[in-house]
């Protein structure tokens, strides 16, 4: 780190300029004057240097700070958003239209079955339905010659329920055709169908793949898994000594093991009504407001319960420097002209509240320029030579 600071400040000696036009006022000035040079000092950066020492740039930012819990658990997916994928007929598989990984939306068509029975099915619906066009012709003609006592009551009988059987399985059939997603009304009319389409019944990610070009897959047997991921869910552990302090509607900031440093948001939705007697805790159910396919169900996740406090505004703690007793920011425009080849850097004083392991809430002692950029890394570089640049201009 030291071997870094050397490097930085070497790179950036040369570009240094200040902005106070007295040189010799400076030196026989007050407390407050000498104050209001220090803050006029500007540092000019090429686009390279800013580069070379890790200058990064943001706003000032709305943050939720207070007292807080710690609290551990994993990401959970509740069970609407997630699916294994089956077929109600066994088949063998005649396509695969998707990857694992791939995301697919409820509908798409994830692979094509085909097998006899699926055309035997479809011949019998056919066959049900065209008997079925007689069976009520003749059950509508016996039950005329019954009202007018032609037709024997029994004849009568036996017809109308050959009629009401038939129907029955026809209604039946055209369910199944309807479930297997085959339009029984094109069967009706004549038309067979081959294949037997699987599609998503869910938004989400191809997780799991379980059959393969050719296998025959018999009824009920696991063919995809599918899980939406953007709807996962924090599962939190509260222990008895807190409950009193948790509600729904809290916020929880929390990371996870892939990225320790990346701190997220959710919100708590649910705390549970069961005691775990193993955790002597409860469980709480947190909604992410910040979810994206980084996340997936499983991972560990450490964080803080924010049961205090309210929204401020905040930077992170590598935008802020001390001198003595007083906190600093720098500054810099939201964007310059084309022709411009620097970007100039002013220090402005701060007052620090309240924080977290990210952020500290931050007080502006006076009202920043329109379209400010906040340098929210990198600062304490910037301060080294600013630093430089008072003292070679207190000479």
């Amino acid at each position: 780190m030291k071997s870094y600071f050397k490097f930085a400040a070497y790179l950036m000696t040369g570009f240094i300029v200040t902005a106070c036009s007295n040189h010799s006022k400076t030196e026989t000035a007050t407390d407050g004057e000498t104050q209001h040079s220090k803050e006029e000092i500007a540092l000019y950066l090429t686009a390279r240097q800013q580069k070379s020492i890790g200058i990064e740039l943001g706003h000032i930012e709305k943050q939720r700070l207070g007292t807080s819990l710690k609290i551990n658990g994993k990401l959970e997916l509740p069970p609407q958003y997630r699916a294994k994928v089956s077929s109600f007929l066994g088949g063998n598989v005649k396509t695969i239209k998707v990857q694992e990984g791939d995301w697919v939306q409820k509908g798409d068509l994830l692979a094509l079955l085909t097998h006899p029975d699926v055309i035997s099915l479809q011949q019998k619906y056919q066959e049900l339905t065209q008997s079925l066009v007689y069976l009520k012709e003749e059950y509508e003609r016996k039950e005329t010659l019954y009202q007018h006592d032609v037709s024997a009551q029994k004849s009568f009988q036996k017809t109308r329920t050959d009629y009401e059987q038939t129907k029955a399985k026809v209604r039946g059939i055209r369910k199944k055709l309807a479930l297997l997603k085959l339009d029984p009304k094109a069967v009706a009319q004549g038309e067979i169908f081959t294949d037997l389409a699987i599609r998503a019944p869910i938004d989400g990610y191809i997780n799991t793949i379980k059959v393969s070009m050719g296998e025959y897959i018999p009824a009920e047997k696991n063919l995809f898994v599918l899980t939406d991921n953007t709807k996962l869910q924090g599962d939190f552990l509260i222990y008895e000594k807190d409950l009193r302090k948790v509600k729904k509607g809290q916020y929880i900031q929390f990371s996870t093991g892939l990225e320790p440093q990346k701190l997220r948001k959710a919100k708590v939705v649910s705390v549970g009504k069961h005691f775990d007697p193993e955790y002597r805790a409860v469980h709480l159910r947190a909604k992410l407001i910040d979810s994206d396919s980084s996340l997936i169900p499983g991972l560990y996740v450490n964080g803080q319960l924010l049961v205090g406090g309210a929204e401020v505004k905040a930077l992170p703690h590598d935008a802020i420097v001390s001198e003595g007793q007083k906190n600093y920011i720098f500054i810099t425009p939201d964007s310059i002209a084309e022709n411009t080849q620097k970007r100039s850097f002013k220090m402005v004083e701060i007052i620090t509240g309240s924080s977290n392991q990210q952020y500290t809430e931050i007080k502006i002692l006076k009202e920043l320029p329109p379209h400010t950029s906040v340098v929210t890394k990198g600062a304490y570089y910037l301060q080294a030579d600013r630093t430089k640049a008072e003292n070679e201009h207190s000479h």
